[in-house]
């Protein structure tokens, strides 16, 4: 049942990304916007740091498994890269850094989109902002042709919305 809700979105925030150029511009934005997030969330008290990204964690995790565990491999030392070296910041240096990565992040984000024609999948469904980091995992599945079963299931469910 998870698997089909996870299977149905992703193919549906495949839709509004078919174009490679758009692809590839979410691979720089996608991971600065995340990173920003995450150091910022630092700044929090510790137990809701946790909370927060931990929290993102499991809903990745439940969503797809090995998905979940590769986006915790990945974002894992970013968050304590965050407490080691990015709390420590000046507020106003560390929110420059922050703005700045996730204002870059943006720019390239709509700069893919203005090459798709199409905006934004997390402006028609704000859920589809959580899958973005896990499209990028899904795409090197594509790319790598690993975990076929699953791009099975999302290309059946993509040919639905896009025919």
């Amino acid at each position: 049942m998870l698997e089909d809700i996870f299977v149905r979105n992703l193919a549906g925030y495949q839709s509004y990304h078919l174009n490679h150029h758009n692809q590839l511009t979410h691979f720089f934005g996608i991971p600065m916007i995340v990173v920003s997030v995450i150091w910022i969330s630092t700044w929090l008290p510790m137990n809701l740091a946790y909370v927060v990204f931990f929290g993102f964690l499991a809903l990745w995790v439940s969503m797809d498994l090995i998905i979940g565990l590769i986006l915790t491999i990945v974002f894992l030392p970013f968050f304590a890269i965050g407490f080691a070296w990015f709390a420590e910041l000046e507020t106003m240096t560390g929110g420059l850094i922050a703005l700045a990565l996730f204002v870059i992040g943006w720019t390239f984000q709509i700069v893919g989109h203005v090459f798709e024609g199409r905006k934004p999948a997390l402006l028609d469904n704000l859920f589809q902002g959580l899958l973005g980091p896990m499209f990028l995992v899904y795409e090197v599945f594509v790319i790598t042709k690993m975990r076929k079963p699953l791009l099975r299931k999302v290309e059946r469910e993509l040919a639905k919305i896009v025919n």
